[in-house]
């Protein structure tokens, strides 16, 4: 129980790093933010006891440390997503929760390369945050579930107006 408690209470400290990425207008702050996000949270990981939590969540803040400085590529996308995907499966403890966690960052990974028109990104995101909300379930971590379901439904009603702006 104490892991759960230490885990959640770094949650907390990601999820002020998620609201910072997503307060900014700035793309490069933006990232740089995820990037400690992600990395808050791959400690917290450890206190949930997922080892494809921490394996995903390390990558993905190299990743947004990358797409923060502007330097990823095609290259690195594909470097991510095969190294996400192989080791994160082959570390995974968590069974079918641990695996949607890695099929789900292996698409946002792939996405962020790929989505450039505002719905489409919005899109990756919101799916990112269904499978990670239901893995966050999984394991224990109110906070992050909390935040995810916070942004999802901002993230929703933002798509909503997009396209009802759009017609």
């Amino acid at each position: 129980m104490q892991d759960i408690i230490i885990g959640n209470i770094l949650s907390f400290g990601s999820a002020c790093f998620t609201v910072a990425a997503n307060w900014t207008n700035s793309k490069s702050r933006s990232y740089m933010f995820q990037f400690w996000q992600c990395l808050i949270l791959a400690v917290a990981n450890y206190f949930f006891h997922s080892y494809a939590g921490i394996t995903t969540l390390v990558l993905c803040a190299l990743r947004n440390l990358l797409i923060g400085r502007e330097k990823y590529s095609k290259k690195w996308c594909i470097f991510f997503i095969i190294v996400i995907g192989t080791v994160g499966l082959i570390v995974n403890n968590k069974g079918i929760a641990g695996i949607l966690l890695v099929i789900a960052t292996v698409g946002y990974t792939w996405g962020s390369y790929v989505c450039e028109k505002p719905m489409a990104v919005k899109t990756n995101i919101f799916i990112n945050q269904l499978c990670w909300g239901i893995y966050e379930a999984f394991v224990l971590d109110f906070v992050s579930l909390i935040t995810e379901i916070v942004t999802a439904s901002v993230l929703l009603i933002s798509m909503i107006r997009l396209k009802l702006h759009k017609e």
